[in-house]
């Protein structure tokens, strides 16, 4: 069985708070794992922290492009994160920015996206994926590879543990 520890969902925000689909995310990552922990773009507040954690996160990135086009810097911080806290798998929604974080993301770390899924589980047979349209994929107990390093960027962020006081991560230029 595919033991899940560690899921992230990264969560946009729309109006001043988490958007609904990045809740979805969250609150799926908190059955599939152990801790699920979120990647929160946006300004953020301590209300927005708040619906993170009554949906089950654990810790929070929180990653702030200001005015610029989020992607490249946001998929680069996420890569530089990925080095350093190395989660079992991040789920992304299919809105525009999430996908184009993720293809990002890919493309840096070398490895596979399965998109357009509908649903993740667990089982004895590993994680399966079920899309739209397309037979489902189980990815067995040699998943997930090793992450390769990627360390460009021009983001600055902050954790989150809630629950806990805020730490500062390290700039990710």
């Amino acid at each position: 069985e595919v033991a899940l520890s560690t899921v992230w969902a990264f969560v946009e925000e729309s109006e001043g708070a988490p958007g609904t689909l990045g809740l979805e995310l969250l609150t799926k990552a908190a059955q599939l794992a152990d801790r699920a922990e979120a990647i929160y773009l946006g300004a953020g507040s301590d209300d927005a922290f708040a619906a993170l954690g009554a949906h089950g996160a654990k810790k929070v990135f929180h990653l702030d492009a200001g005015e610029v086009l989020p992607s490249a810097p946001v998929a680069a911080a996420i890569a530089q994160l990925i080095e350093q806290h190395r989660p079992d798998l991040i789920l992304f929604g299919q809105s525009y920015t999430d996908r184009d974080v993720a293809g990002r993301l890919s493309a840096r770390l070398g490895s596979s996206v399965v998109s357009n899924a509908v649903d993740v589980s667990h089982g004895d047979d590993g994680l399966t994926v079920a899309c739209d349209d397309a037979p489902a994929v189980t990815l067995d107990s040699q998943w997930p590879a090793e992450w390769r390093r990627s360390a460009q960027g021009h983001l600055s962020g902050t954790v989150h543990v809630l629950g806990d006081e805020t730490t500062r991560i390290a700039s990710v230029r």
